[in-house]
């Protein structure tokens, strides 16, 4: 019965080596072929620009700014930071007429909103 029991356990025992020897195989194999797949990808400019806001629209998350003779839309979402003297205010208190600063990326055809600062009221 002791016999029996050392050949299981040998058993056993290559039977784990065996495995984890393949599995650090398929693990190097693995590597090795992403390794050339990864790119460095640049984070996107982050750019910033003042102008009053011309129409704020809650429903489809759109904000335009007039800057001169020109409307500038910008995306934004519930990530978007919108403050006034540092303090944090609700997108929804964005009237028009107000002046604000805009920092934001552009993604595909769309100005995406990063933050939102209120010119402070005198």
């Amino acid at each position: 019965m002791k016999e029996l029991i050392k050949i299981i356990g040998l058993i056993m025992i290559v039977f784990v080596l065996v495995s984890l020897s393949l599995y650090k195989v398929q693990i190097g194999r693995t590597l090795a072929a992403r390794r050339g797949h990864f790119e460095q990808i640049a984070p996107p400019e982050i750019k910033t620009t003042e102008g009053q806001i011309s129409l704020m629209d809650m429903a489809s998350k759109m904000l335009i700014l007039t800057q001169g003779n020109q409307l500038v839309p910008f995306s934004f979402d519930e990530r978007t930071a919108v403050s006034v003297s540092d303090h944090f205010v609700q997108a929804a208190n964005l009237s028009s007429g107000v002046t604000v600063k805009v920092k934001y990326v552009r993604q595909g055809n769309r100005n995406w909103a990063q933050e939102i600062l209120l010119a402070p009221t005198q």
